[in-house]
């Protein structure tokens, strides 16, 4: 915890909703990485459940500071965290999050250095996963023309996949046009000059609009490869249960920063996702596999966003069942082969498949 009489280094407010099961693994992580990089910590927890049970679990947790406000929204709660912060630098963030030892003091390096905001390399398992997808008309388009035919899917792919590996491959923070809300960390100034998260968003885009207000006030965005934070992803907010709440604001968003084009473009009709071929491992072994090729998973039918699978001895079917025990869903996840700049597709169901063999 910080003490009461210094001013922290770093101020870290996490939203919470009924999520104080992840709070109790991320908190700790979070002060182990602070004490490794000699950063004065505070916490900052908004608490938007209003259940009494569930503040009396958070609070015996120990945060600095524990805001109980009403369920506005995830823009509506770091808003107030960011409030009652004391730190020059806020990191703003979901409760279902682990750190690295040294995550927090890769961000504070790349803040130094001049970068403006910064994300982190967030992972699921031992899985890379993928950058943050930008979110312009022209990105948009390109995505929804990738799902029409699979010959448009595998030439999206190769594209994206390159830019993904750029990231991947980094050992230096790499400019970038947009971050993951999961994580991200800057200086208050920034906050200050351009203004609170845009409450109207109670969940997803919300980030997206803000970050894009940042770049066009000339500010610089990063991710931080060295920086590893795990993301449980969906385990805060479960994306199935929030597909509603997703269109809208993905309408939202598209409508207000391309008010002729937002309306024709959230309203185009998302096409039916290609059936999956099968691939079979049978005559090769999994070193061999593994070697031949690099492996990606995704929870999406076309195959993007996808994250880089560990190479393992395993095998890749067998590295991906961690990241398919961490999504929170029903559906089977897939795997990509890549090699030499091409996807070589096709798919595998990792859900359906033994170790050594492919289902369809």
């Amino acid at each position: 915890m910080s003490s009461a009489g210094r001013q922290p280094d770093l101020s870290a407010v996490l939203v919470s909703h009924h999520s104080a099961a992840e709070l109790a693994i991320c908190l700790p992580e979070l002060r182990a990485a602070a004490q490794e990089a000699g950063l004065q910590l505070e916490l900052v927890v908004v608490e938007q459940s209003e259940d009494a049970q569930e503040v009396a679990r958070i609070e015996s947790l120990g945060p600095d500071r524990l805001l109980v406000a009403p369920n506005r929204g995830f823009a509506a709660g770091l808003n107030r965290g960011v409030e009652v912060s004391r730190g020059e630098v806020i990191a703003l963030g979901n409760p279902d999050l682990g750190f690295a030892p040294d995550s927090l003091a890769s961000m504070m390096e790349a803040l130094a250095a001049g970068w403006d905001v910064v994300g982190p390399q967030l992972t699921l398992g031992q899985v890379l996963m993928p950058p943050a997808e930008s979110q312009t008309v022209v990105a948009e388009l390109g995505r929804q023309r990738a799902r029409r035919t699979r010959r448009a899917t595998h030439r999206y792919l190769r594209r994206y996949l390159q830019q993904c590996d750029r990231l991947w491959a980094a050992s230096e923070p790499v400019a970038v046009d947009t971050l993951s809300g999961a994580f991200l960390m800057t200086h208050r100034q920034v906050l200050e000059r351009i203004g609170p998260w845009d409450e109207e968003y109670f969940l997803y885009f919300e980030e997206t609009d803000w970050l894009r207000r940042v770049r066009r006030a000339g500010y610089r965005l990063a991710q931080v490869p060295t920086a590893r934070v795990e993301h449980r992803w969906g385990h805060s907010a479960r994306p199935a249960a929030q597909g509603r709440q997703y269109e809208s604001s993905r309408q939202r968003y598209y409508r207000r920063w391309s008010r002729m084009l937002g309306p024709w473009l959230t309203s185009r009709r998302t096409p039916r996702p290609p059936c999956p071929e099968p691939w079979p491992l049978e005559g090769t072994s999994a070193t061999e596999a593994t070697a031949a090729a690099r492996w990606l998973v995704t929870a999406s039918p076309w195959g993007f966003p996808a994250g880089l699978l560990p190479s393992t001895p395993e095998g890749p079917v067998a590295a991906s069942r961690s990241f398919v025990e961490g999504m929170p869903l029903d559906s089977a996840c897939l795997l990509l082969r890549w090699a030499d700049g091409e996807v070589l597709g096709p798919w595998v169901r990792p859900l359906d498949a033994a170790p050594s063999s492919t289902a369809s």
